[in-house]
């Protein structure tokens, strides 16, 4: 598919957005199923070779998953949310695949697989110093309380040049590292030190230009 079919196709969502809630009526869950729609396409604008960015803007209202995924969350589908369910939108890993959140690592992990294939992205089980075999790039999940089944999860992304990059949870921050160990997130003084529980290299179904 070409790029300029695909941001037809997120126009008419984000037509339908407007329209369902200002004349038909809305629900916080119908919400939902547009942004997944909208980032099913928009997931095609992307890129498999990402560099580093320093852009808080451009992923306001998200957090490290969206990050390393290079997903947004558009204000117009942020603002309806919150007004319909009357809280922020969370990026808890299985939101694009409506999965039960949880904290248990393996259900956790299953949860962000089923994202990745409903977004039409391939994954591939790798390390921190494999090649990327698959024309992808890699991204790290991470979770604490490593000795635990439960934990909360974190993700980074690699980039082109080598090295890593995340958000910081839904702050403005986001940082480049050179090493999986340098995340925020594994720091002492963090207050739940978080290890490195999966490291995957990802595909996405990147549109053509012409």
């Amino acid at each position: 598919m070409k790029k300029t079919e695909v941001y037809v196709e997120m126009l008419k969502i984000y037509k339908e957005l407007i329209i369902k809630y200002y004349v038909t009526g809305l629900s916080a869950k119908e919400t939902h199923q547009l942004y997944v729609d909208y980032l099913k396409e928009y997931i095609k604008t992307t890129s498999n070779h990402p560099v580093f960015e320093n852009n808080p803007k451009k992923y306001f209202n998200c957090n490290c998953y969206c990050y390393a995924l290079e997903l947004v969350l558009p204000k117009r589908f942020s603002d309806i949310y919150v007004d319909l369910q009357k809280e922020n939108f969370a990026h808890n890993d299985g939101f694009v695949s409506f999965s039960k959140f949880t904290t248990n690592k393996e259900k956790s992990l299953k949860n962000i697989y089923a994202d990745l294939t409903t977004l039409d992205i391939h994954y591939y089980d790798s390390t921190p110093n494999t090649p990327n075999l698959h024309g992808g790039y890699k991204i790290a999940i991470y979770y604490d309380s490593p000795s635990k089944k439960d934990g909360a999860f974190h993700v980074a992304r690699e980039n082109t040049d080598g090295t890593w990059s995340e958000k910081v949870g839904y702050t403005n921050i986001i940082r480049k590292f050179n090493h999986l160990e340098d995340s925020y997130y594994c720091r002492k003084t963090y207050p739940k030190k978080y290890e490195v529980y999966k490291v995957l290299e990802i595909v996405k179904p990147v549109a053509t230009i012409i």
